[in-house]
């Protein structure tokens, strides 16, 4: 799931925006903080040098209106000479002696009318008529930490409901963006050899998403081109080769008849590799009729019959045994010539590589006709297997035992069968090759 661009985009930016929003919510309780702790500090300050003022002066009143703050007034023997009403009465908040130049700043835990409070005073000590003393100013503490608790309690509930919203919104942000790349993409997993014509979506923007899909179709357009070329000019020679192998090959066949028995050896084996090679090209002007989709015209089909026709045909000729007990009705829509060669060329393959026989299934289940072919040769080795229909491709056993093969009849039975709108597979077999033919049903109406 983490290889999704989807997901991985959608949590990077999440993780980066929450790291973000985290990160701003605590500088932003910081800033608070301080704030409320400067203001309470400027406050603090300016009611201590008014209390300074007041004692150099001899107005030094014994009740000081400090507000929701703290004030005191202690000489130099420890007795509080003033005070400020939520203290009133009370002993010295400290005995701490703080220099008479500058005011400086300790926290003290002292009395709040019938309870306890955290305090930063400001101090500073001065010589008044009545002697010296050490002025004292502050605030509670626990208004700025309410203050800021206050302010943490919606980061807490929000941040995570702000995360959750950033989530959804970056999921359909960046799937609505890559959804013109998905559309590529799928467009261009139904492109193979034979839908070259086909074009990926272009979106009407000059983006990169634009860029490459232009790019894509051009690159479409030259395969295209090129496949177009290679088929006309495998069509091309095949068809000019054709004349002059068949008068080599009746050239051949003449010598053969008017030739010494000396010389009908070499003459016979030039026929037989003339012929090899006449079935090549025959082979090569099929398989570019098939890529341009030229086929034989559709109509209703036995595919049992074509099958065991084809049985027939190679029984006479090789001393393979033929499984066909198996065969029962196998209706199709198609060309029946263009099947007869799919199946003979499946059948041939098998009897290259089989040892002694040959089994045949063919049945028709749930809309699809499916004919198996199994031998019991060798089988294929997984190492192939992935290029067992690859045009001119020969398997290491079939080099080894001498076959004769081109190479061309199991990727010619499956372009028929794409044709068709059925496929040809590879199975596993029980020990030997086992192909699957498998066909749409012809449904009657």
């Amino acid at each position: 799931m983490l290889g999704s661009v989807r997901v991985r985009t959608t949590l990077a930016a999440t993780v980066v925006t929450a790291l973000a929003l985290v990160a701003g919510s605590i500088a932003l309780l910081a800033t608070v903080h301080t704030s409320l702790l400067h203001g309470d500090d400027a406050l603090s300050k300016s009611r201590l040098r008014d209390l300074i003022a007041l004692a150099r002066a001899g107005d030094l009143p014994p009740q000081i209106d400090a507000g929701d703050g703290v004030a005191q007034v202690v000489d130099g023997t420890g007795q509080v000479r003033a005070a400020s009403v939520n203290i009133l009465g009370r002993p010295a908040l400290t005995s701490f002696r703080p220099p008479e130049a500058h005011p400086v700043v300790l926290a003290v835990v002292g009395p709040d009318d019938n309870e306890h409070e955290h305090y930063r005073l400001w101090a500073q000590r001065a010589v008044t008529p009545l002697g010296e003393l050490t002025v004292f100013s502050g605030s509670s503490t626990e208004s700025v930490t309410e203050a800021v608790a206050a302010a943490r309690r919606p980061l807490i509930i929000g941040l995570p409901a702000m995360v959750a919203l950033l989530v959804l919104a970056m999921w359909v942000l960046v799937g609505r963006a890559l959804r013109p790349v998905e559309a590529i993409r799928a467009e261009v997993a139904e492109v193979t050899d034979r839908r070259l014509h086909r074009r990926v979506p272009e979106p009407d923007t000059d983006d990169e998403i634009g860029r490459l899909a232009r790019t894509m179709n051009a690159m479409l357009d030259r395969l295209e081109d090129a496949s177009r070329k290679q088929r006309a000019f495998v069509a091309d020679a095949s068809h000019d080769l054709q004349s002059p192998l068949a008068a080599v090959r009746a050239e051949l066949e003449t010598r053969l008849l008017d030739e010494a028995p000396n010389g009908s050896a070499a003459a016979g084996r030039i026929l037989a590799e003339t012929s090899q090679m006449e079935a090549l090209v025959q082979n090569l002007l099929y398989l570019a009729r098939v890529d341009d989709g030229v086929l034989s015209d559709h109509s209703p089909v036995d595919l049992d019959d074509v099958v065991l026709e084809e049985v027939s045909r190679l029984q006479a000729s090789t001393p393979i045994r033929f499984a066909t007990d198996a065969v029962s009705g196998g209706p199709v829509l198609g060309s029946r010539v263009d099947l007869a060669r799919a199946v003979r060329n499946i059948l041939e393959n098998a009897v290259r590589h089989a040892r002694s026989a040959v089994e045949l299934r063919l049945s028709a289940v749930d809309g699809v006709v499916r004919l198996d072919i199994a031998d019991d040769g060798p089988g294929v080795a997984p190492t192939e297997r992935s290029r067992i229909f690859d045009r001119f491709y020969k398997v290491d056993a079939a080099r080894e035992r001498g076959a004769r093969g081109s190479g061309l009849g199991l990727p010619i039975a499956r372009a028929i069968a794409e044709a068709h709108d059925g496929s040809l597979e590879l199975a596993d077999g029980d020990g030997g090759a086992r192909f699957v033919l498998r066909l749409p049903v012809l449904r009657v109406s």
